[in-house]
């Protein structure tokens, strides 16, 4: 017996005198009531159901001798649950934990028809009286009378097996009778599952019902069961092989040892808020939690989307967002508030790489993981590594998905999918065996809103990817190392579901740059890279707008205005998005910087000497330098060049933007889920947004000229190119590059 058993004497309990019986059972704290020999109550006892016996009523009841037989009140007023088994066959076949519930009891008796009375410290797993004999052989006493040996009348008699203590009710058959309650409740679910049982989604559903059946301790036969009563209410003409393959999939579901991967509730939660939308999605979810007597922690409660839907209209939504991320990962926010609005170009359909460098163990994957905690799952696509061809064949579509592959060194398929990120679909020419038979093919991807995340710890990148995305070099200084011992046993994870939910309700939409065209105007121009670095940056600033689409006006087309604050949200992050922008890494910036204006060979000899970079780092940077044109070398020295600030060096000033567009996004307008409708209220027809929107179809229209004709031969030619295109600068690179 454990340390909870409440003792009790059970030799005095094997008395066959009633009324000694009754004496020990109330010094016990049992309410006992008094029975004649045909076991009807001798005075009125109602009361005594809800309150605890008076002594002196007890006592009255001894003296009058009229404990002939006696019962004791089942419930929280006595401290006892009575299972009451009258089959005790049908009970057992009934219930798994049977026998280990009749071993664990330690006060049960016989009763007069051969059955059992077990009795347990009180356990409120159900109200009241719950009759179940007809169907389990067994009733729940948590109210009313149970009959308690030594009773007896002309049927027999109740006789005490064991009275050693009371112990609680194992949760092993608290969890199964609470199972048999659910399936009781068949038809309510099918009412519940009617809403969302259409065609298209059935086997998905008949999978993520299997799902979470065995996730709340089904077996897999009761799941089939119970599943087999959905098809005949649903699908009564469906054949014998689509059943044979539904059954095939449930049995590999229950294969599974891991319950944590099978997709179950959430993968029905998905279903809904795709059928239903958030809102109902959520309900849905909670009335099958509720029918199942189940806490989901990886579904979305009504809760969640509460808070979600107060946090899109914070003023701080991002650094909220990333105080989020802060309870299980320390620093970096700066990278954490980028990587995030990389997320959203999905929702732009705005596709880019994002490679995260570092050293070994410098919490590279762990960023990652933590940013992509506030995605949903149906978003997301993970892999350690793949094979060359393997998103070719890959028969899930890619558009609009985060694909993370970690470690670099892993993603041999990395050069398909960098033209997959540029050019936002792919067509590849293959061939297949058909009936024996090589036949050609043509296999197509769209690829529009693909975000691809890998990590490495590489610190060179080839120029090639580097500039069609995000490289993202992450420091771990020593006073990072410290801060992160320091608070490590503080992190835990929070609720991400709230961020999921929030990204869930933020919708797709087209975003209106209007200061875009002077943008270009400050924007480097030292290079034909730049026009894909000024087409990120463009989608950055779009990225945050979305984030902030309930407190940002609309046009008259649905169109979300950025405003400048969107811009200088952007700029912040400069010191690690100008890197990634950069061929040069922050260390070889920091290098050139220490060489200017120029340095001799010895002076540079010295540096790797000190310890400040290897003797290889030093020797690579040098050449990388010189190749670019950042450095030139004589016999003696290294000088750095005085074309030097015609080299990128960073974003545009937001000072640089137009002083009318400062003036009209001098504060931000929050705006609620009828933006919409308010901005059609709101007077938006501002002079100078009219000028900044004509400039903007200007510029539109001008993207749209054939780019054969300019030849980029000088840093002007590039310049006006730039300063000519706007949200579409993807769709010329192509044909500039080609020229």
């Amino acid at each position: 017996m454990d340390n909870s058993t409440i003792i009790l004497p059970e030799e005095e309990l094997k008395n066959k005198d009633t009324a000694s019986v009754a004496q020990t059972l109330y010094k016990f704290g049992f309410n006992v009531i008094p029975l004649t020999k045909e076991l009807l109550p001798s005075v009125s006892y109602e009361v005594y159901l809800k309150q605890k016996l008076p002594s002196e009523i007890f006592t009255q009841w001894l003296s009058e001798k009229i404990f002939e037989n006696l019962a004791v009140v089942c419930g929280s007023v006595s401290g006892i649950t009575c299972i009451d088994v009258d089959e005790i066959r049908l009970f057992k076949k009934s219930f798994r934990s049977a026998e280990l519930l009749i071993n664990y009891c330690k006060f049960k008796e016989k009763t007069k028809k051969g059955g059992l009375h077990l009795y347990f410290k009180f356990n409120p797993f159900v109200e009241g009286r719950c009759i179940q004999k007809s169907v389990f052989g067994v009733d729940v006493l948590n109210y009313g009378l149970s009959f308690c040996a030594p009773s007896r009348n002309s049927e027999g008699c109740y006789e005490l097996i064991e009275a050693k203590g009371l112990v609680e009710i194992p949760g092993e058959f608290i969890k199964e009778f609470k199972q048999r309650q659910i399936y009781k409740q068949l038809p309510e679910l099918l009412e519940l599952i009617k809403e969302i049982y259409i065609e298209g989604y059935r086997q998905l559903i008949s999978l993520y019902l299997s799902g979470f059946f065995k996730k709340i301790g089904f077996t897999q036969e009761k799941s089939e069961e119970i599943l087999e009563e959905v098809w005949a209410e649903f699908e009564p003409n469906l054949t014998k092989e689509e059943k044979k393959q539904r059954q095939t999939a449930i049995k590999g579901t229950f294969k599974k040892s891991d319950a944590q991967a099978i997709k179950g509730i959430s993968g029905l939660q998905e279903i809904a808020e795709d059928l239903l939308g958030i809102e109902e999605g959520a309900k849905w979810i909670s009335e099958l939690s509720k029918l199942f007597n189940y806490k989901p922690t990886e579904a979305t409660t009504p809760e969640d989307l509460e808070e979600a839907r107060r946090l899109l209209r914070d003023p701080l939504l991002l650094d909220k967002i990333i105080n989020y991320f802060n309870q299980s990962y320390i620093g970096r926010e700066k990278e954490k508030k980028l990587l995030y609005l990389i997320c959203l170009f999905v929702k732009l359909n705005s596709s880019t790489i994002v490679i995260v460098t570092g050293e070994t163990s410098s919490g590279k994957s762990s960023l990652v993981e933590t940013v992509l905690s506030a995605i949903p799952e149906d978003v997301k696509m993970n892999f350690t590594a793949t094979s060359e061809r393997f998103f070719l064949y890959l028969n899930k579509p890619l558009h609009n998905k985060i694909v993370t592959i970690y470690e670099i060194n892993g993603a041999t398929a990395l050069p398909f999918l960098k033209t997959f990120v540029t050019e936002g679909k792919a067509s590849i020419g293959s061939v297949v065996k058909i009936r024996g038979e090589l036949q050609p093919v043509e296999i197509q991807k769209d690829t529009r809103g693909l975000v691809l995340f890998t990590t490495t710890t590489k610190q060179a990148i080839d120029e090639e990817t580097a500039n069609r995305g995000f490289v993202i070099e992450i420091d771990t200084p020593p006073e990072l190392v410290r801060q992160i011992l320091t608070q490590k046993q503080k992190l835990k994870t929070p609720n991400f579901k709230i961020l999921q939910t929030l990204f869930k309700l933020l919708e797709p939409a087209s975003v209106v740059v209007p200061y875009v065209q002077s943008l270009a105007e400050n924007f480097a121009y030292d290079k034909p890279r730049r026009l894909r670095d000024y087409d990120k940056v463009v989608a950055l600033i779009k990225a945050h707008a979305l984030l902030y689409q309930f407190q940002r006006h609309r046009n008259e087309k649905g169109e979300i205005i950025a405003t400048l604050d969107d811009y200088k949200a952007i700029f912040e992050l400069s010191n690690i998005i100008v890197p990634s922008l950069s061929e040069l890494t922050p260390k070889q910036q920091e290098f050139l910087s220490w060489i200017k204006p120029n340095k001799s060979k010895t002076e540079i000899k010295e540096y790797w000497k000190s310890g400040k970079a290897s003797r290889q780092s030093v020797f690579l940077w040098l050449k990388k330098l010189t190749e670019l044109g950042y450095i030139e070398v004589n016999d003696h020295s290294y000088i750095v060049s005085e074309d030097l600030d015609f080299k990128f060096t960073g974003l545009p000033q937001p000072e640089t933007l137009p002083c009318s567009i400062l003036q009209f996004y001098n504060t931000t307008q929050s705006v609620d889920n009828s933006c919409n409708e308010l901005s059609k209220v709101q007077n938006l027809q501002d002079f100078t947004i009219r000028q900044e929107s004509d400039n903007v179809s200007n510029c539109k229209k001008l993207s749209k000229m054939d780019f054969r004709q300019l030849k980029p031969n000088s840093i002007n030619t590039l310049d006006n190119s730039v300063k000519k295109s706007n949200e579409k600068v993807i769709d010329w690179i192509e044909e500039l590059e080609e020229f």
